[in-house]
C-alpha cells in the first residue's frame, strides 16, 4: 500500500475503533509519561503539506517529510526534510537527543553548506514559515528545558485538557512562559501559548480534536494551525500520509549525512515494516 492511501486506511480506523482513554493524571510525571505513551515504538513517518499566510494574504506551501525515532531510554530524534518547493528540496533540520541533551543540525541546499545551532538560532524561522526550530520541538511534544508546573484544567475544542507552565530558563529559549494543553483521554497535544520575554502572548498553536486519527494505537493531529499573533500571520499544518511501523537507517540521524542522502519509502508485502532506503545525492560536506 502507499504511504498516501494509508491515510485513508488510517481515517477508516479511527471511525471503526474506540481506544480506551487513558487513567486519569495526578502529577506531572504523569502527564509527561502519558504523552510518552502515545508515541509510536517504532520509527514513524509523518508527511505534511504546511501552507504559511502572511498578514496580506499571500500564502507559500511547502510539503515536509516528518521521521521520527523513539530510542533508549525514551531519548527522541527528529529529521525534517522539505521534498517541495523545488528550490527547498533537500532543505533539512535534524534534532537529536542523547543522554538528555539535544543536539541541532540545520542544512540549506542553496549555501550547500550543514551547520550546528546553538542558543538563540533555534529561535530563527524554519525556511519561510511560522515556525521557529524550537517550535517544531514543541510541535512535537518535546518541551524543552525549564520548570513545569501543572495549572488548573481546562477545556481546548470540547475537550478536557491537562494545562503546564512552562518557564525556559533564560538564554534557552525565545518565550517566558509556554503554556501547553493536553487531552486528557488522548494524551495529545491540543494547545501551546507561547509568551514573549515581555509577557505579551506571541503565537498559539491549535490541533483540530475533531479530525484527530487513532492510528496503530497513537493519536495524531490530522491539522494544526500555529498563529504568530505580532506579525499577523499563520501556519496551517495538514497531514498528508503517515506511516507508524517504520524501519530508518541510522543514518538518517548522522549528522554527517544531512545534505549527503535521499531517502526513498519501500514496501514489502512479506515485510512486516516498511523501511527507508537511501540514495547518495551529495558529495560529503565539511563536519559541522
Amino acid at each position: 500500500m502507499s504511504p498516501h492511501r494509508l491515510i485513508a486506511a488510517a481515517l477508516a480506523a479511527a471511525l471503526c475503533s474506540v481506544p480506551a482513554a487513558a487513567p486519569a493524571a495526578e502529577s506531572i510525571d504523569d502527564i509527561l509519561a502519558c504523552m510518552a505513551g502515545n508515541l509510536p515504538s517504532a520509527d514513524d513517518l509523518h508527511s505534511l503539506r504546511v501552507a504559511t499566510t502572511s498578514r496580506a494574504g499571500q500564502e507559500r506551501v511547502t510539503h515536509i517529510d516528518l521521521y521520527g525515532r523513539r530510542g533508549e531510554a525514551g531519548s527522541r530524534s527528529l529529521l525534517l526534510r522539505f521534498s517541495q518547493p523545488p528550490e527547498l528540496e533537500g532543505a533539512s533540520f535534524l534534532i537529536v537527543e542523547e543522554d538528555g541533551a539535544r543536539a541541532f543540525y540545520v542544512h540549506t541546499p542553496a549555501l550547500d553548506s550543514r551547520r550546528r545551532l546553538e542558543g538563540t538560532d533555534l529561535g530563527g524561522r524554519l525556511f519561510g514559515t511560522d515556525f521557529t526550530y524550537e517550535d517544531i520541538m514543541r510541535y512535537r511534544g518535546m518541551l524543552g528545558a525549564g520548570d513545569l508546573q501543572r495549572l488548573d484544567d481546562v477545556e481546548v475544542g470540547g475537550r478536557g485538557a491537562y494545562a503546564l507552565e512552562g518557564r525556559p530558563a533564560p538564554g534557552t529559549s525565545a518565550y517566558s512562559r509556554v503554556v501547553t494543553a493536553v487531552d486528557r483521554e488522548r494524551c495529545v497535544l491540543l494547545r501551546i501559548e507561547m509568551y514573549e520575554q515581555e509577557g505579551q502572548p506571541r503565537k498559539v498553536l491549535t490541533t483540530d480534536p475533531e479530525t484527530t486519527l487513532f492510528v496503530n494505537a497513537h493519536w495524531i493531529p490530522q491539522n494544526a494551525r500555529l498563529e504568530d499573533l505580532r506579525d499577523g500571520s499563520r501556519t496551517d499544518v495538514a497531514l498528508r500520509s503517515v506511516v507508524t511501523a517504520l524501519e530508518i537507517p541510522d543514518q538518517m540521524f548522522d549528522p554527517a549525512s544531512l545534505g549527503q542522502v535521499r531517502p526513498r519509502l519501500a514496501f514489502e508485502a512479506s515485510a512486516p515494516m516498511a523501511r527507508v532506503e537511501l540514495e547518495l545525492v551529495a558529495p560529503e560536506l565539511p563536519a559541522p
